[in-house]
C-alpha cells in the first residue's frame, strides 16, 4: 500500500486548527474545574486542580436564582436564532434567484464567513 505524504501547508493547517481548538476549550474547561472549587481554594491558587470536588457548588448556584438567568439566555438564544435564520433565507433566495453586479462574490463571502 502507498503511503500518502501529507503536505508542508496541510501541515500549517492543522497546527493552526489545533491551536485553535485549545484556544477555544480551555476556558470551558477552566470554567468547569473553578466551578468545583470552595472559594478558598479557588482564590488561593486559581489554576490548580480541586483536590476536593465540590458539587454543592451547583445546589447552592440553583438556590440562589440562576435558573432565571439560564432561562433568559435560552430565550434570547432562540429569538436571535430565529431571526437569523429568516433573515439567512432571504438573503440566500436573493443571492440564488436574482443576478446582480457582485452577487456571486458576496454569496461566496457569506458562506465563507458563516
Amino acid at each position: 500500500m502507498k503511503k500518502r505524504s501529507i503536505s508542508p501547508g496541510k501541515w500549517i493547517l492543522y497546527l493552526i486548527l489545533a491551536i485553535q481548538a485549545a484556544v477555544t476549550t480551555y476556558p470551558l474547561i477552566w470554567m468547569i474545574v473553578s466551578s468545583l472549587k470552595d472559594n478558598v481554594s479557588f482564590f488561593a491558587d486559581p489554576w490548580s486542580i480541586p483536590k476536593n470536588p465540590q458539587f454543592v457548588n451547583y445546589v447552592t448556584a440553583w438556590k440562589e436564582g440562576i435558573q432565571d438567568y439560564m432561562i433568559n439566555s435560552i430565550v434570547i438564544t432562540i429569538a436571535t436564532l430565529f431571526i437569523v435564520i429568516i433573515l439567512s433565507c432571504a438573503f440566500s433566495f436573493m443571492v440564488a434567484r436574482f443576478p446582480f453586479k457582485g452577487g456571486r462574490t458576496s454569496g461566496w463571502n457569506v458562506f465563507l464567513q458563516a
